[in-house]
């Protein structure tokens, strides 16, 4: 449907990523393989040879010190990654790798940074899970221990199989972290490689880059030591593009073992039995790994790793029952609308010359401002034909929005709020300032266009909460 409307977005701000450059030099990317063979075994030897590496089969990382973590969804200014989502913690990998493929286990333990207090008053309990991953035809990502879910009642209990879209996301992850296994994969297919380079903009340097096209995965070497210095996984983010990152983690390890002493059901799945009682069906694996458009491996990343992933809207909610609402019921022009329950609200007024609607939520997260959650739709609505109604110091950075280039732009600033009305309604968009959630923030209140003393006005107020009638006098 293509339609005029105003799209109203009550927040915009995201966060800033490291830039990278990446280009691969075409003379090397037809298959020149001689070439290929030559810079990787020029690392190998760096390393201690083929054979050294052929001669290991499994790993541990122990980081015991340092484990922390930023999220780009959720940050308060518009360019720069500033809000902690682990403020502190530790982190154990095991990884198992052998001709039938790659198995890994991850604990983790972490306390959320004091942002979080908003849905865990004391912040506790504090997050801890192990989950195990196996690649390959039968994949699968299996929760032993606790969770990483936010907002459910007790992180303690371990879903079991997760869902095929985290499944793929986290076996993902598994690829970036096993470095030996990795090595492995890219000495025993050099015609799935492509020799290039990298810029990194921040830092200025330049790097030889091992692209992997079916892992999806970059090596790239130091040029002096030509060791391998990085391993670099691709994101095309809704708003930044080409990102190497969508959540950012930081951890130093302590330990490594080559070749530990497992036990022999140690990467083995262990759900749990199912309890109906408490509504937990699932036994069996259902997490075979799967990609899909709607629900894209940076925003799963994002949304896991920050705790807020539940898994595929239409696994939590019946996607087609859409309810709309009358706050003012003498004007059915004015309407809220959410998905099954009123978690996240949208407002839509009808007016003379089109509609306005606040927020821009994806499919499966509805919200309202800035963050992932209200605005990971803005290319959906632009593409119908929806013009942007923002603060004038966000404009830049909704012109970053990759798939939607030059969009249409109304901007407003204080104190002069955005306003549009005819014959029946009237709506305006305030800029909160000073407020605590983002810096582009806004709240919007309709009403009819002559309002009688005692009649109600709607109010779209997002992630802010009023805490009482006095605070308004």
């Amino acid at each position: 449907m293509h339609f005029p409307s105003l799209l109203l977005l009550t927040a915009g701000c995201i966060a800033y990523a490291h830039p990278t450059e990446h280009h691969h030099d075409r003379e090397h990317d037809q298959g020149n393989s001689e070439a290929i063979q030559q810079r990787l075994d020029i690392s190998l030897n760096a390393m201690g040879g083929r054979n050294a590496l052929k001669s290991i089969d499994s790993v541990t990382y122990t980081a015991n010190t340092i484990y922390r973590s930023n999220t780009l969804g959720q940050s308060y200014n518009l360019f720069t990654t500033d809000q902690s989502v682990a403020s502190g913690g530790s982190q154990n990998m095991a990884f198992s790798f052998s001709a039938n493929g790659l198995k890994s286990c991850l604990d983790r333990a972490y306390k959320y940074d004091y942002y979080w207090s908003w849905g865990r008053p004391q912040l506790e309990p504090s997050m801890g899970f192990s989950f195990v991953t196996q690649d390959g035809a039968e994949g699968f990502t299996c929760f032993n221990q606790g969770q990483n879910s936010f907002f459910v009642p007790d992180p303690t209990i371990p879903p079991g199989y997760s869902d095929p879209f985290l499944s793929d996301y986290l076996i993902h992850h598994a690829h970036q972290f096993a470095f030996l296994w990795l090595l492995n994969e890219f000495a025993n297919n050099i015609d799935k490689l492509r020799l290039g380079y990298e810029t990194d903009l921040v830092a200025g340097s330049r790097h030889v880059a091992l692209f992997h096209s079916e892992l999806e995965l970059s090596i790239l070497i130091n040029s002096t030591t030509n060791l391998p210095s990085i391993i670099r996984s691709y994101e095309n983010h809704a708003v930044f593009g080409r990102l190497t990152e969508a959540a950012l983690e930081d951890s130093i390890i302590d330990s490594a073992i080559i070749n530990p002493s497992l036990h022999s059901d140690f990467f083995d799945p262990h759900p749990p039995l199912p309890k109906p009682e408490q509504g937990q069906f699932q036994l069996q694996n259902t997490s075979r790994p799967a990609r899909n458009s709607e629900y894209p491996r940076f925003e799963v990343h994002e949304f896991f790793e920050s705790g807020l992933w539940a898994g595929p809207f239409g696994d939590i909610v019946n996607v087609s029952d859409v309810q709309t609402t009358f706050p003012i019921p003498c004007c059915p022009q004015i309407q809220t609308i959410f998905v099954e329950y009123p978690v996240y609200v949208q407002l839509l007024i009808e007016i003379e010359d089109g509609l306005l609607i606040t927020d821009a939520p994806r499919p499966y997260s509805n919200g309202s401002h800035e963050h992932e959650r209200e605005k990971g739709g803005v290319a959906d609505y632009i593409a119908a034909g929806a013009t942007l109604v923002i603060p004038d110091f966000a404009k830049a950075f909704y012109n970053l929005f990759p798939n939607s280039p030059d969009p249409k732009i109304i901007t407003y600033s204080n104190p002069h709020p955005f306003h549009k009305d005819d014959e029946v309604v009237q709506f305006t968009s305030h800029l909160g300032v000073e407020n605590p959630q983002a810096k582009d923030w806004t709240f919007a209140i309709a009403g009819t266009a002559q309002p009688s003393r005692d009649q109600d006005l709607a109010l779209d107020n997002a992630d802010v909460i009023n805490p009482g009638t006095d605070a308004v006098q």
